[in-house]
């Protein structure tokens, strides 16, 4: 079941998981843009057991099964010749690039936010231990989706390794967040490099981000980012300008 949040939107969302799941498990048909949205709000408040939960049961609902398997009902089965990977496939829907990115992405944030002790915990002298040299595992999105992928989801490659990559020059590049959960984990994982690197090899499976100049590559990568953004800036404002001039210069047509 899910986590209870207490009242507010966290059982709101509860409840809306529990009444789509009764709906879907009826038999009627529940729009895979539903559950991706749920999904989302899932991850982006961090309550990441009950996203791979809900993942891994939404994979198998809407997943290849036997012809001869009672559920999903045979009028909203996918035949299991399509393959997952055609765009139309509810699978390729839900799971989408954007999706696997922010899944992959939400694996390190949210392990690396500065955990707020309660009140209470504090007046009762319940304070946890932090040891700052601890690294906490960041690559749990990393195998959800490697998890998903067993379940038959197809997986982006570039879209996973390019969030990687969002990640790490978030964390290693140059500039300031203007977010303080990423500020603080940048300070956290300070000269921490190689042992990211080795987490996520360990996630993906073979060697990738270990055994090469990682640093340098995130430092291109981040330039190259940059002069992206600078020269989108520059053609805002070109933009804006020549509207603004357009009006004025009409004037001299008359």
């Amino acid at each position: 079941g899910m986590t209870d949040a207490g009242p507010g939107p966290g059982n709101d969302l509860n409840m809306v998981i529990a009444i789509l799941k009764r709906i879907m498990r009826s038999g009627s048909f529940v729009p895979i843009l539903h559950w991706r949205e749920i999904l989302r709000r899932l991850g982006k408040v961090g309550r990441f057991d009950d996203l791979h939960n809900l993942c891994v049961e939404l994979a198998a609902w809407y997943g290849p099964v036997a012809p001869s398997a009672a559920w999903p009902p045979r009028r909203f089965r996918v035949p299991a010749q399509v393959p997952t990977s055609h765009h139309l496939h509810p699978l390729r829907m839900l799971f989408n690039v954007s999706l696997q990115k922010a899944i992959v992405e939400w694996g390190f944030i949210h392990k690396l936010k500065r955990r707020t002790i309660p009140l209470e915990d504090i007046r009762q002298g319940m304070i946890p231990i932090i040891r700052t040299n601890d690294l906490p595992v960041v690559t749990s999105g990393i195998t959800l989706l490697k998890q998903l992928n067993h379940h038959g989801v197809y997986i982006d490659g570039p879209g996973v390794r390019s969030a990687i990559f969002n990640r790490l020059i978030t964390y290693y590049g140059p500039g300031r967040s203007n977010r303080r959960y990423n500020r603080w984990a940048k300070a956290r994982l300070q000269g921490k490099m190689p042992l990211v690197a080795k987490q996520i090899d360990d996630a993906l499976g073979g060697k990738f981000f270990t055994g090469v100049d990682l640093s340098r590559i995130v430092r291109a990568r981040a330039t190259k980012r940059l002069m992206s953004v600078r020269r989108g800036w520059d053609k805002t404002y070109a933009a804006k300008r020549m509207a603004y001039l357009m009006p004025r210069l009409g004037r001299f047509d008359r």
